[in-house]
């Protein structure tokens, strides 16, 4: 009975910050939704379920429904948020990078799945400013308010005592020095590598061209024969056992990303991707901008998540002394 007492507690705890960082999330959100679509801006959100012609033509009634679905979206974003924390500590302890990284994934989430399913049927082409533009907003009006509220409005000492029985809680939450070569070597071949047969099955075996086309061009890549091939195999792994390092180096001040390696790996690869895509490729010698399709967007995430991401995290873990 003391348990589940405790229990019934522990959920009615986590109702303050849901409301708060939902809240504080829907006003944050809908905000420059207002500056950049003017008033109509909810009927756009409330076309997604109605359909355009419902929606625009409904007057206040849609208007008021779609601020309605609005605000219920950011009450399941930080739902989903806070009730994962009450198992995961490190979402409360590490909020700023936590909720940053939780903007990004709820963005995806609702542009690459949600979205082209419901009734607006928005599947790309994605511009890479509107991408830009959507990942660094939902980071700071989505992500962020939630991890924040989660941190506020859980103690500490709240998390301290539910982790108390957890053995790496200790690891977790301090810092552990770890040898890195091992892990940073193994995880970067094993990503390159897992990687790059994707690479090959995708775009064929003169895939390693068009990574080195990214620092000397199309032209002499294509036309450079073994030389530029090596070259682009070459630079593959160098970004591979640099992401690793990123990886490595990072978990020696945030203990979970060892721990929590399943969760952390994937978001991780992720972030890779994106960064890879929307900041690296635009300024290499490719110039490769967008826009983007969905279908690309999806194989990209889904690809970097378990072929780069993954392989990392684990090999960190299994190499952790």
């Amino acid at each position: 009975m003391k348990e589940d007492s405790s229990s019934t507690e522990s959920n009615a705890h986590l109702v303050y910050p849901i409301l708060v960082g939902g809240a504080l999330t829907g006003i944050l959100d809908i905000i420059p939704a207002f500056i950049s679509f003017g008033r109509t801006a909810p009927q756009g959100v409330a076309a997604a379920l109605l359909g355009r012609s419902v929606a625009f033509q409904g007057g206040l009634i849609t208007w008021l429904f779609g601020i309605a679905i609005h605000f219920f979206i950011a009450f399941v974003a930080a739902a989903v948020y806070c009730i994962a924390a009450k198992r995961l500590a490190f979402l409360a302890e590490h909020w700023v990078v936590c909720g940053l990284m939780y903007g990004v994934v709820v963005f995806l989430f609702m542009n690459l799945v949600v979205v082209p399913l419901s009734a607006l049927h928005l599947a790309g082409p994605f511009p890479r400013i509107a991408l830009l533009q959507g990942i660094i907003g939902n980071m700071f009006e989505v992500g962020l308010p939630i991890s924040f509220s989660m941190r506020r409005f859980v103690s500490m000492q709240a998390a301290a005592t539910a982790t108390a029985d957890i053995p790496e809680h200790r690891a977790r939450s301090g810092v552990t020095r770890i040898k890195l070569l091992p892990p940073i070597l193994t995880g970067g071949i094993l990503a390159g590598a897992l990687d790059k047969i994707a690479g090959f099955l995708a775009a064929g075996l003169r895939s390693p061209q068009g990574i080195a086309a990214g620092l000397v061009g199309r032209s002499i890549a294509y036309h450079g024969g073994a030389a530029t091939w090596v070259l682009g195999m070459a630079l593959h792994f160098f970004i591979a056992l640099v992401a690793a390092t990123v990886y490595c180096v990072a978990a020696q001040r945030l203990g979970f990303l060892r721990q929590h390696w399943l969760v952390c790996g994937p978001i991780y690869g992720i972030a890779v991707y994106l960064v890879m895509t929307l900041l690296v490729l635009p300024v290499s010698a490719l110039h490769l901008a967008g826009p983007y399709t969905l279908g690309n967007l999806l194989q990209g995430v889904m690809i970097h998540m378990i072929l780069v991401g993954l392989p990392i995290s684990y090999c960190l873990r299994k190499f952790e002394e």
